[in-house]
């Protein structure tokens, strides 16, 4: 999407290709590897379709703001935002499968750079903000993440240094900056209860405003795969991403090898 003569911010997606066995590690180990691929795969593409419904300007929403040290805010949001979209992923993508995604949805292709999770997400931001425009950085496991949260985080860094979204497991799923801030990465307990308490504490020491959204909750276990399953089943998702198949194949509780003897 494009404005002429506005500046664009920067939309990042952070993504892993999708191979058997490397994505879904936690509920590989309960559902079975090819399940928790055919999982990553519907939740990949529900983003990528969240991510194009923000870009065409869907109606705005108004959301509570949850902002620690800071009053609560009900903001309007921007109906005319300028926005670059990103693929960022981790993995071979020789097979071009992310490459034909980001070609789809108008975005640009870039490999995730550095070590660990932090490394990696300022490594992407600070290029996109190299831009001089804010940048959010969302992942893939939040079914429930829609273009309101999206508007919400870009209209919360006109008044922040900083917005997130938390998550239930203690972590969070989307985060924004104004400008580069290294520091809010480094030395955190990534993929424990502790990163969104660690995170605070880090921004209260760097002295950095920010804004958190409503917490949501991710799937990377079998409750929460039940969760997007009743959502979808119901027909009260925001999205759509988990099929038919899918939805039948992981109720009837068989194992991989037991459905391949079947």
């Amino acid at each position: 999407m494009s404005n002429e003569g506005a500046e664009a911010a920067q939309l990042i997606v952070f993504a892993r290709v999708p191979k058997l066995g490397q994505v879904k590690s936690r509920l590989a180990a309960d559902l079975g590897p090819t399940r928790a691929l055919a999982v990553y795969r519907s939740l990949l593409n529900a983003t990528l379709a969240t991510v194009a419904q923000f870009a065409q300007q869907a109606p705005p929403a108004r959301l509570n703001l949850n902002s620690h040290s800071h009053s609560h805010l009900n903001l309007h949001l921007n109906l005319h935002l300028n926005l670059q979209l990103h693929l960022c992923f981790a993995g071979d993508d020789s097979q071009r499968e992310l490459a034909d995604l980001a070609q789809r949805h108008r975005m640009t292709l870039s490999q995730q750079a550095g070590g660990n999770l932090g490394d990696r997400m300022a490594s992407a931001l600070n290029a996109a903000l190299t831009r001089g425009t804010p940048a959010v950085l969302i992942g893939t496991d939040l079914p429930t993440l829609g273009p309101y949260h999206l508007r919400w985080a870009f209209d919360a860094l006109t008044v922040a240094d900083a917005a997130f979204v938390p998550v239930e497991d203690g972590g969070y799923g989307l985060v924004g900056l104004t400008r580069p801030a290294d520091s809010i990465f480094a030395d955190i307990a990534w993929s424990t209860d502790q990163v969104m308490r660690q995170t605070r504490e880090r921004m209260v020491q760097m002295g950095l405003s920010w804004r958190e959204g409503e917490i949501l909750w991710d799937v990377d276990t079998r409750a929460n795969l039940a969760r997007w399953q009743l959502i979808e089943g119901t027909g009260e998702g925001l999205r759509t991403g988990l099929s038919d198949r899918l939805i039948d194949d992981l109720s009837d509780g068989l194992s991989d090898s037991e459905r391949h003897h079947s």
